[in-house]
């Protein structure tokens, strides 16, 4: 029985930050979600399923139980009557392509048709252009912290590390270049679509889909520095997006509603100063402040990716610096100015609530001043990356 189980599942560099990292921010936003969103047993089940799927899809070795773990964290999107069909449909479409190019995989027959259906699963799940659309409408429509966590799951690294890399060598080391540069121009479009958004949860949307989707841009730079900067923003996405997610939903609630379209100054600093620092302090290390964690991980994937992809000095600071411009408005729109009406007597952030912004913020701000601690968690699986990359390269060049 053990045996089959170190078959099935395994525990090793790549996986172990992830688990950890995400059962943290996955404790930290039950925690912290008003009491109202966790109403009802359905609710709780949705957050049930997409954290047993995302850690399903992190443990297993096995592509069958990679597309279960895939499938189980995708079923609340799925069977969400407030997002929009075509979003719904876009994910069960990236669910089947999955599974399909898993079973032409296993058949042994087309590869090429496999990696192609993997890809465009991938592409999916990481809300790369064209398939975005699905983020922006499940974080505006939906529970905003529930579809956060599926987003940031980050299913389709663990997919190219798990299923392209090892199983079909020859085709990621030629493709890997086209997902990078896919990534890339989400990167821009998103952040320019960000810019001229001015609903709040879009604007989050789209600014945490262009930071994410410059991750891929060095998985195919080759070094050691690219991938560790890439892993190491995998960890900074999520703890981010999970501080200002939570923030804004804390806000909405204490608002009475969704805040709508912000077309003036809410002036909400005044009244909640501690969620202002903490959504701040979120979105600066987001977008790279030098001081913070996410300075770190864009400096080490820049300088790492800049040789096999030499325009990637120009998209990614220019997505960065568009990302960073629309977080300072946002923040200006929401928390400063006068208040024009008056808030109900309500606390500010509660004791449940400041303590893992607390964590999140300590861990963005003090992996941003120590780096090296950072980089030692995520250092050796970037070599294990690198090694595996290596050899792709070799069999993909005729006569090896």
């Amino acid at each position: 029985m053990t045996a089959l189980l170190n078959t099935w599942f395994t525990i090793d560099a790549f996986n172990t930050v992830p688990i950890v990292l995400y059962t943290a921010l996955f404790v930290s936003a039950l925690l912290m979600l008003p009491r109202q969103d966790l109403r009802g047993l359905s609710v709780k089940f949705d957050y049930l399923l997409v954290f047993t799927g995302t850690m399903l899809a992190y443990c297993a070795t096995q592509p069958f139980l990679i597309w279960a773990g895939w499938t189980i964290s995708a079923i609340p999107l799925l069977t969400a009557s407030h997002v929009h069909k075509l979003s719904r449909a876009t994910v069960a479409a990236g669910c089947l392509a999955l599974g399909g190019g898993i079973f032409l995989l296993s058949t042994g027959d087309y590869p090429e048709w496999a990696f192609a259906l993997i890809m465009l699963a991938v592409i999916q799940r990481k809300g790369l252009f064209p398939l975005q659309s699905w983020v922006g409408d499940s974080f505006e429509h939906g529970d905003i912290v529930l579809h956060g966590l599926q987003f940031n799951a980050h299913l389709g690294l663990v997919i190219i590390a798990r299923i392209a890399l090892p199983l079909l060598p020859d085709l990621s080391h030629s493709s890997l270049m086209i997902l990078s540069d896919i990534g890339l121009a989400t990167a821009v479009i998103s952040a320019v679509m960000a810019v001229a958004e001015s609903r709040p949860r879009r604007v989050l949307a789209y600014v945490v889909t262009s930071q994410a989707s410059s991750i891929l841009a060095g998985l195919e730079g080759m070094n050691v520095e690219a991938i560790t900067g890439s892993l190491m923003h995998w960890m900074v996405v999520p703890m981010a997006t999970t501080g200002l997610l939570a923030v804004l939903r804390m806000l909405e609630v204490r608002n009475g509603g969704k805040l709508g379209t912000l077309q003036g100054y809410l002036g909400l600093g005044g009244r909640f100063p501690r969620l202002a620092t903490f959504f701040l302090i979120s979105g600066v290390a987001l977008v790279g402040l030098p001081g913070t964690m996410g300075f770190i991980s864009e400096d080490l994937l820049m300088h790492g990716a800049l040789e096999a992809h030499p325009w990637i000095g120009l998209a990614i600071p220019v997505a960065t610096a568009l990302n960073a411009i629309t977080i300072y408005r946002l923040f200006t729109r929401l928390f400063l100015g006068a208040r024009v009406e008056a808030l109900p007597t309500v606390p500010d952030a509660r004791l449940r609530e400041r303590l893992p912004l607390t964590a999140i913020v300590l861990a963005l701000v003090v992996f941003g001043v120590f780096p090296q601690l950072a980089v030692n968690l995520r250092s050796r699986a970037a070599e294990q990356l690198v090694r595996a990359e290596s050899q792709n390269a070799a069999q993909a060049v005729p006569g090896h």
